[in-house]
């Protein structure tokens, strides 16, 4: 992909372009390798703490980075990337998981929903 390594490119090097935050990293590039017009494009990646931290903040669901760590291996987390050698999650992704999760709306507590494939308990 042309422009992309290198130190003479010019977006690469712009620090009001690439931007990290407490919640993993942002990371911008050029339209020409999304869609024409569209501008910059940023993908969110977050590392598994950075993960961790978003599923409690948006979401109230408290699971570590080890638990995070558990279910990757098991397949049973949210779906994720890798880059390089780092394993990092997309907002989107992790808000996937949590949508499939959650159970229909009930009014009554006698119908209990079935276990959950992560941390649902199967003696109900």
């Amino acid at each position: 992909m042309p422009g992309i390594s290198g130190a003479d490119s010019p977006w690469l090097n712009d620090p009001t372009r690439i931007a990290k935050n407490i919640a993993g990293i942002a990371w911008e590039c050029p339209s020409t390798f999304f869609e024409e017009g569209a501008g910059m494009a940023t993908i969110t990646l977050l590392r598994r703490q950075a993960a961790s931290d978003y599923l409690f903040a948006k979401h109230g669901v408290a699971r570590s980075r080890q638990t995070l760590a558990k279910y990757a291996c098991l397949g049973v987390g949210p779906t994720f990337q890798y880059l390089g050698r780092v394993p990092v999650d997309t907002p989107a992704a992790l808000d996937e998981w949590v949508d499939s999760m959650l159970s229909e709306p009930t009014r009554s507590s006698s119908k209990a929903p079935p276990s959950a494939a992560c941390g649902g308990r199967d003696d109900r």
